[in-house]
């Protein structure tokens, strides 16, 4: 297009998802952000791409938030180092979720995996999905009228 003065300034993956409801997820891949957006709605899951991609600038989008940044294996480390320097130039606080590093076996940390390795690997969604079908049959069993708004 040749557009004179043109900057191109790249967002997070699923940035325009934002909002005020629902608490916010940053992983690296944006095919993580949308297989974990399947399997745990509750957050809004943004991608950066790279981790070089996780900027004070980028994240100027989310000041004054408080938010989770699930590392790849491995990447722990890097990602606790960017968050500290990203918390130091704007406000906003991370919460790097360390449960990969914590539960992933030796050969998983050779493959590099991710978060949505994981959630397909281990069927995350079809375990908690009967774990909440337990919870309702017992709302239904108290109140069987339960039934008919469902």
């Amino acid at each position: 297009m040749k557009i004179d003065d043109f900057h191109l300034e790249q967002c997070f993956y699923g940035e325009h998802l934002i909002n005020n409801y629902r608490k916010i997820a940053i992983v690296e891949s944006e095919k993580t952000a949308v297989i974990a957006s399947a399997y745990i709605p509750q957050f809004t899951w943004l991608a950066v791409g790279s981790l070089n991609n996780l900027s004070a600038n980028r994240c100027k989008v989310l000041e004054g938030k408080t938010i989770t940044l699930y590392p790849d294996l491995n990447a722990f480390n890097k990602w606790n180092e960017k968050a500290k320097q990203i918390e130091q130039q704007i406000n906003i606080k991370f919460i790097i979720s360390d449960l990969l590093e914590t539960n992933a076996k030796a050969e998983d940390k050779v493959l590099g995996l991710d978060l949505a390795d994981y959630l397909i690997k281990h069927n995350w969604r079809d375990e908690n999905m009967t774990k909440d079908m337990k919870t309702l049959d017992k709302f239904i069993d108290i109140n069987p009228n339960l039934m008919n708004l469902i």
